[in-house]
Formats: structure tokens, sequence, C-alpha cells
């Protein structure tokens, strides 16, 4: 990482913060991009130029929701400072409010994305085992299990209208 006036260069594959750190600063991705990582390594989204990323612990006051390591070919971005979103706060609790329920969405989301993988992994992994020790395979009781629970948490993220 370099940093220059309010400007950071950061080269690629590096780790510009993780899960549990301390929001200090967002930033505005001025070239390159990055990769927006749950605890698990789960890819949520690859965010470019013009894009911000970094925000969400500043306006709810939290530790870092997600890691952000750059792509392949670095990435440069522009520091937004804390007190930037102090003050949206304070000047329109209208406004903060409307951010703080989209952000709260969005972790929300991130986390319902992140648990669902990790149980596709872990049925994916088991189906792979059963299939491959048998001439003639057979599903046990757990994976049928797995696979009526991850239907219900499917189908209790869909809304279904009559």
């Amino acid at each position: 990482m370099l940093e220059k006036n309010e400007i950071v260069i950061w080269d690629r594959n590096e780790t510009i913060y993780e899960v549990g750190d301390e929001g200090l600063e967002a930033y505005l991705i001025i070239e390159g991009n990055v990769d927006i990582l749950t605890n698990d390594g789960l890819r949520l989204s690859r965010l470019g130029e013009n894009e911000i990323f970094g925000e969400t612990s500043l306006l709810l006051e939290t530790t870092r929701s997600v890691s952000v390591v750059t792509g392949g070919s670095g990435a440069t971005a522009r520091k937004i400072p804390k007190s930037y979103f102090d003050e949206i706060r304070r000047k329109d609790i209208v406004v903060a409010a409307l951010i703080r329920k989209t952000q709260l969405r969005l972790m929300d989301s991130n986390e319902q994305s992140n648990e669902l993988s990790n149980e596709l992994d872990r049925i994916s992994a088991a189906l792979e085992d059963a299939l491959s020790n048998k001439e003639v395979p057979e599903i046990g009781e757990d994976i049928k299990q797995r696979l009526i629970s991850l239907r219900e948490k499917i189908n209790s993220t869909h809304v279904h209208l009559d």
C-alpha cells in the first residue's frame, strides 16, 4: 500500500481490510477493482471505478462486516473520511435513517448469501462422498434432511403470491 495525500494505491491481491477491523474511512475507487468477501471467502461483489466501499461500518458505527481484497491489477482509491459520514447523519435525520436501513438490508442479504453458499457446499461434498463410495449410491438420511432444510431456507427467502 502506498499513500499520498488522500489517494491510496494497493498492489494486486492485497487485503485492504478484514471482517472485524475498525472502520476509519471509506474509499472511492479511481482505478482497478476490489472484491467484497464474507468471512468465509464468498465473493459478494466486485467493485470498480467510481464505486465506493467501506461506508457501511462508518454509517452504522460498527466494525467491518466484510473483507476487501484488490483484484489482479491492484486498485487506486480516494479516502473518504469518517467525518463526511458523521456530517450526513447529523444534517439530515431522514437521509441518515434511509441509509441505515439500506445498509442493514445489505448486511442481512450478505449473511443469507453466505449461509446458503456454505450449506450448498456441505451438501455438495456429502453428495459427492455418497456417490463415490458405492456402486449403487445411497443418499443417507442426513443428506435428505440437509436438502429439506435447504429447500425450507430457500422457500423462506421467496415471497409466494396467490
